[in-house]
């Protein structure tokens, strides 16, 4: 439905009109059957944009509460352009409902309820009414009445663009060495992030015998802007080992909680990843490796 209300009411911001300059004419004695000469009452509303609204109900009371009549009329589009007598300024067609009756002269009290495709009331249509409308012998009283629909609301939507960089590890050191016997060993990480948000670091073993202690991290540091997280384990076993370590962006969440920015970002971008990882190898020889491959066997 178009959406041109346009409302230019000719009695100074009145929203019913009764007999206000609108082509009525002079009382004069009704002759039954008589073109123009009936008494009558002249209904117009003026809907505008609310699609959901198929029809409308005209319901007319004596103002001593006595009914005259109940009627639903369908929503129509017509072209208002040659009629400038109605007050409203548009420049095609308009929907709207229009409703006559005839009636005898006195007090009548008007009211107009917008339908839905099944015959019931709009909900967000509110039913407007007239009260003491004055008919006159021989005169029809012309009145526009407009029945307030609510449209949806609109909400602002304010986007902030940020840049996130996943952090980068930039050394790793063993001690004593990649190649070790069955005793201890440590290995060191670090990493930067170029945002200067916090970092994580998870270890975790891909291959090789189970070692016998470890790893456990040892050392947590940031220096500068540098994340070190240092672990001791010890293999026990002969045989080549792979590890991981993985470094997670951190971000605070709403309540000021240093999460993983993944976890933050997950449930809106699915397989979203703020991370970087190296695999890195060990290489264990102990000194009695018939008993280790036992040992290995066993466990």
């Amino acid at each position: 439905m178009k959406r041109n209300l346009g409302w230019a009411l000719i009695c100074a911001g009145a929203v019913v009109f009764a007999g206000c300059g609108m082509g009525t004419s002079e009382p004069t004695t009704p002759q039954p059957g008589e073109p123009g000469t009936e008494t009558g009452i002249s209904l117009t509303f003026e809907l505008g944009a609310v699609e959901d609204v198929e029809g409308m109900r005209f319901h007319i009371d004596t103002c001593d509460g006595e009914e005259v009549t109940t009627e639903d009329v369908a929503i129509s589009e017509l072209d208002l352009g040659a009629i400038e007598e109605l007050g409203i300024e548009d420049d095609g067609a308009v929907q709207f409902a229009d409703y006559f009756a005839v009636v005898e002269a006195g007090c009548y009290n008007v009211e107009i309820q917008p339908l839905d495709g099944d015959g019931e009331p709009v909900e967000f249509c509110s039913a407007a009414m007239a009260e003491g409308v004055e008919v006159e012998a021989g005169r029809t009283t012309e009145i526009i009445m407009v029945s307030q629909c609510g449209g949806d609301d609109f909400g602002g939507l304010d986007v902030l663009g940020v840049l996130n960089f996943e952090p980068t590890i930039t050394m790793l050191t063993f001690d004593p060495s990649k190649i070790v016997g069955c005793g201890e060993v440590e290995v060191c990480v670090s990493a930067v992030d170029s945002d200067g948000d916090g970092i994580e670091f998870e270890w975790d073993q891909l291959a090789g015998p189970t070692p016998a202690v470890g790893p456990e991290v040892t050392t947590s540091t940031v220096d500068n802007g540098v994340s070190t997280e240092c672990v001791e384990m010890t293999p026990g076993y002969t045989g080549a080992y792979t590890f991981e370590v993985v470094a997670y962006d951190l971000m605070e969440d709403a309540d000021g909680t240093l999460v993983r920015v993944e976890d933050l970002v997950s449930e809106s971008h699915e397989g979203f990843e703020s991370r970087s990882s190296l695999k890195f190898p060990l290489y264990v020889s102990c000194e009695e490796p018939e008993d280790v491959l036992e040992e290995i066997e066993d466990e």
